[in-house]
C-alpha cells in the first residue's frame, strides 16, 4: 500500500491512481478526455489479466506450464514530485469537483436563477381590472412610483388589495409570480378557491 503523501484520503488516492487529475489539469479539455483517462488509469491499475495477457502477447513468451511463474503485471507509472507541474490550490479543487472541464461542455449559464411565471389563466383569477377615477389621482404605482390618471387601467391583486398600472404589473408578471408589495403569491389564490368548492 501507498505511503500517505497528503494525508487526506481522495487526495493521496488521486495521486497513488490518477496523478494527471492533480498535477496535469491542462490535458483534459473535456469531461470525455478525463473519463477516458480514468478508464486508462482502472484498467492498467486493477486489471491484472488483461495487462498479463498483452504482456505476455507483445515479448512473444512462449506458453509456461502451471507450476512457472506467471507474468506480473507493469509496475504503475510512478513519478517524482519534482516532475509534476505545480497546481494551485483553487485550480486543484476546481479540477477535482470538475468545475473546469463541466463549463467548455455545459452551459455557462447553469447556475442562473429559473424564472417562473404564471400563467394568463392565474393572473386573470387572482386579479381584476379598472379603470382609474379622480379618487385614484393620488395614489401611485408602486412598481414605476408614477400617479394613476383618470381612465389609466389599473389591475389590483384580489387577495391583498395593492394596485398598480396595468402594464408595469402586466410586465412584472412576465417573469415573477409575486405581488411586488407583500409578496403573495397569485397562484395560491387558485389552491384556496380549490380548496373552498
Amino acid at each position: 500500500m501507498a505511503r500517505p503523501y497528503y494525508g487526506i484520503q481522495l487526495l493521496d488516492d488521486i495521486h497513488t491512481y490518477f496523478p494527471d487529475i492533480l498535477y496535469n489539469p491542462g490535458r483534459f479539455l473535456t469531461v470525455s478526455a478525463l473519463l477516458e483517462y480514468i478508464r486508462t488509469q482502472t484498467s492498467n491499475r486493477f486489471d491484472l489479466f488483461t495487462n498479463a495477457q498483452r504482456l505476455h502477447t507483445s515479448q512473444n513468451v512462449v506458453h509456461r506450464t502451471p507450476q512457472q511463474t506467471p507474468p506480473r503485471a507493469p509496475p504503475p507509472l510512478v513519478r517524482t514530485r519534482a516532475q509534476y507541474e505545480v497546481v494551485p490550490l483553487n485550480t486543484l479543487l476546481t479540477t477535482l469537483i470538475g468545475l473546469g472541464a463541466l463549463n467548455q461542455d455545459m452551459n455557462a449559464n447553469f447556475m442562473d436563477a429559473v424564472q417562473v411565471a404564471p400563467s394568463a389563466q392565474q393572473v386573470e383569477r387572482s386579479t381584476q381590472l379598472r379603470g382609474a377615477n379622480a379618487q385614484d389621482e393620488n395614489a401611485q404605482c408602486s412598481i414605476c412610483q408614477d400617479t394613476f390618471t383618470s381612465g389609466q387601467g389599473i389591475r389590483f391583486i384580489r387577495h391583498c388589495g395593492h394596485e398598480f398600472h396595468r402594464g408595469c404589473i402586466d410586465t412584472w408578471f412576465q417573469s415573477n409570480v409575486h405581488c411586488p408589495m407583500c409578496r403573495w403569491d397569485i397562484r395560491d389564490e387558485e389552491e384556496e378557491g380549490e380548496i373552498a368548492e
